[in-house]
């Protein structure tokens, strides 16, 4: 999907692009089969988490916004409380 075309602000194109990457990612492992583990605080994680979250913090660092992320140890709340913007992966 060319989004380029709709005149959309940078950021926001690679966002949507992000996604629908991350998208089509966790499709090739839903129909593969998958695996869950249990996170920290017992909830699920899967493969597919784990990787769709990967591929959205590499691409979104294009945009120099911080990226907050489920699936990692994000940064202390000292640091984020100054973040004029950010990211959120859930």
């Amino acid at each position: 999907m060319h989004l380029n075309n709709f005149q959309l602000p940078t950021n926001l194109l690679v966002a949507i692009e992000a996604a629908i990457e991350a998208a089509t990612l966790i499709m090739r492992f839903y129909s593969d089969g998958f695996n869950a583990n249990a996170k920290s605080d017992g909830s699920p994680v899967t493969e597919a988490d784990i990787a769709s979250s990967a591929l959205m913090r590499s691409m979104l660092r294009k945009t120099n916004i911080a990226v907050m992320d489920e699936e990692i140890q994000n940064a202390h709340f000292d640091e984020r409380k100054n973040w004029e913007a950010y990211w959120c992966i859930d």
